[in-house]
């Protein structure tokens, strides 16, 4: 993010850890969720964020909350969300590990 931070309820692209993500800041917190919405495949971080933290896919007006990546009508569609944290040594971001059991 090259000490480019996005404003309140600005949208960010970032493609991190083989991920593309959409970065958000609510409430003066930094968020990451998915870029792509999990209902119309929309590149979430081009749609915009709203006054209550939803981010509004720009294809068919989907909400999905920054915080945690949930539906912002409380059913249907979620994207996956990461732990975000800013320090003054960089980034950090956390990703779940995938275990398959075998």
């Amino acid at each position: 993010m090259e000490n480019t931070f996005p404003q309140e309820k600005e949208l960010l692209f970032l493609a991190a850890a083989g991920k593309e993500l959409c970065i958000g800041k609510w409430q003066d917190k930094f968020f990451a969720i998915d870029d792509r919405c999990s209902h119309a495949g929309g590149s979430l971080s081009t749609g915009r964020c709203d006054e209550m933290g939803n981010v509004i896919c720009p294809f068919h007006r989907i909400g999905f909350r920054l915080k945690d990546g949930g539906p912002a009508s409380g059913k249907g569609y979620f994207v996956e969300h990461y732990p975000l944290e800013i320090r003054k040594d960089g980034v950090y971001m956390g990703i779940r590990k995938q275990w398959w059991g075998f």
